[in-house]
This record gives structure tokens, sequence and C-alpha cells, in this order.
């Protein structure tokens, strides 16, 4: 009899690469592939070293594996999908992190199955930050989570400064977490005054209002205005529009104005992880959050990523920005109350 880790492993390889091969038919690339892939840009080429490094360097690489095989990088993706799985598998069966069933939900997501075949960085940046989730809750801050942590930050830095200041929070404010969580009847408002607080400070310092302006005029091409629902960039729209703006950061599609097979298909990932994003950010368990660091630290991530998605302008980079912090969202959502390590069954 097949073991159940193997069969579940193989459910995953055969759903990603049936959509490899059918995304590969329909020709459905966004523009970051086509550079990627071809050197051109929204119809420009774009010379090599005019890209910034984060840029250029996945482009080498990625272009070069495309000129071998027009399947070989999703192929390696996948090949690391099933990696991570069977690793984090064993983690799992240790640790009783979450139901067995419940990984599943790290690989078949539709985000995870449509970035899996895509000629882009951001699935690998998922799948370190599902690695570093599983190390860092059965090994803590052992020199294999480090390794993880640098290596998707270098990915993308936004999201390694961002996991970086919440454990660092976490780390010094550590005893009096206990304190925060017993007014847990209070954590959403003083959560959303904070934002909205901070948010109100950060726009009035005159060189970061300039900043975002220009932000916004350089995004010009793809939309005009502020966040996913285009509103007009002024200080009172920023903030009456902000909390919403979170929600589709999590939630893109929802806020798609026009209608493909494609937008159809991450409109139900906008439901499912919009709905994830409203529980795991109400429903706070309290002893799970007095005694579990990583369920703080994951809380922590999903707060600080308010600040991120008031750079967002479009669901088709929201969506693939989010995808470092979905790890910490399935854990607010799924993971167990177990502080000792029991085998599952």
């Amino acid at each position: 009899m097949i073991k159940k880790k193997y069969l579940y492993a193989f459910i995953i390889f055969i759903i990603q690469v049936f959509f490899l091969i059918i995304k590969n038919e329909l020709g459905v690339y966004t523009p970051d592939e086509i550079l990627y892939t071809t050197g051109v840009f929204r119809g420009n080429e774009m010379a090599v070293d005019t890209l910034s490094l984060k840029f250029r360097i996945p482009f080498l690489i990625i272009s070069f594996l495309y000129n071998i095989n027009v399947y070989l990088y999703p192929l390696i993706l996948i090949s690391f999908t099933i990696i991570t799985y069977l690793y984090i598998y064993k983690i799992n069966r240790t640790y009783n992190v979450f139901k067995i069933e419940t990984l599943l939900l790290f690989f078949l997501l539709p985000s995870a199955i449509y970035l899996s075949s895509a000629y882009l960085r951001d699935y690998l940046i998922y799948l370190l930050s599902i690695t570093m989730l599983f190390n860092y809750k059965a090994y803590n801050l052992s020199k294999r989570t480090i390794i993880v942590f640098i290596i998707l930050s270098i990915l993308r830095y936004e999201a390694g400064i961002i996991i970086l200041l919440s454990y660092i929070l976490i780390l010094f404010n550590k005893n009096k977490c206990g304190l925060f969580i017993k007014k847990r009847n209070f954590i959403f408002p003083i959560v959303i005054f904070f934002l909205l607080f901070s948010l109100g400070i950060l726009i009035n310092i005159d060189f970061i209002w300039d900043s975002f302006i220009q932000r916004l005029d350089r995004l010009s091409y793809d939309s005009s205005g502020f966040g996913l629902m285009h509103i007009e960039p002024t200080k009172h729209n920023i903030l009456f529009y902000s909390i919403p703006n979170w929600f589709a950061y999590y939630a893109p599609y929802l806020f798609k104005e026009d209608a493909s097979l494609f937008s159809n298909f991450m409109l139900l990932e906008s439901i499912i992880v919009g709905i994830l994003f409203i529980v795991g950010l109400l429903k706070v368990r309290t002893k799970k959050f007095t005694n579990d660091v990583l369920y703080q630290i994951s809380y922590i991530i999903l707060i600080g990523t308010f600040f991120l998605s008031i750079l967002e302008v479009t669901p088709e980079t929201a969506f693939r920005h989010r995808m470092a912090y979905i790890p910490f969202l399935i854990y607010l959502n799924f993971s167990r109350y177990n502080f000792h390590i029991t085998k599952s069954k």
C-alpha cells in the first residue's frame, strides 16, 4: 500500500504538472514572465545591464533555462515543491504542527498552482517561506532556519525586513504578550487604531509622501490612483481606504475589473485567502498566542503587511508579492494548539 505522504506528493505533482501543460498551451504569461524569458517588457526590449540586481539575476537564470527547454524552469519549481512537501511532512509527523491533510493547502492554493508553473521567482520565495516556518517551529533559530531566511531576504528584501522586525518585536516584548492578549476583546480596534495612527504620521512626513506619490507615478502605466481600488491619492483617501486596501492585498482578484479564465481562477483564490485573512486577524486564539512564539510572529507579520499593501496598485502584482506571507496566515488559521513533541498518526 502506498504511504500517505507519497500519495499526497503524487497528487500535488499531477495537479501542478497538468496546470503547467494547460498554461503553456494557452500561453498565459504575465509581463514579468515575458521579461524573464525573452528580455522584452511591455513591448520594449530591455538591456540586461539596465535591470536592477533583483531582476537581473532571475532574468539570467530563467532565460538560460528557458532557452534550453521551455518546461525546464517550471519543472524545477515543481521538483522543489515535492522536496519541500516531503521535508515538512517529516517535520510535521514529529512536531504535529498541522493536520496532515492541511499540508496540501500550502501547495494546492490556486496561486501556488499557478506560480509553480510561472517563469518568476515568487513561488521559490513561497517555498522558502514555508520551509523557514517549519524550520523555526522544529529547530528554533538554528543554522538551517537562518540560511533559509537569508536566501528569502535576498530574493525579496521587504519580506526579510518584515519577518526580522516581527521576530525582534516579539523577542523584546515576550513577557508582555500575555498581558496584551488578556485584553483580546479589544485587540482588533487597538490594532486598527495603531495602524491608522502610524499611517497618518507617515503620510504627513514630506519626504515619505513625496516618495509615495513618485512611486504611484512610476506605476501609472498599469493604473492610476491609490491602491487596488484606484482611488484618488489624497491623504484623506489613503487613510480612509487603507483598511479595505489591506484586505484587497490578500484578496486582490475580488477587485479585478476585467474577467478572464485566469482572473476567474484567481477569484477563487481571493475568496479563500480573503476569508483566512479576516479569520486570522479577528479570531486570536488566546492560549496559543500566549504560549506560541511563532503564532505571535505570524500575527505581527500579518499586521506589518498593512504597510506593504499601501504600495500595491494592481491585482497581478499583489497576489504575487503577498505569497511570502501566506504560510504565516495558514499558520494563524490551522496550526494546532500543541507545545510538546508528539507523533501524529
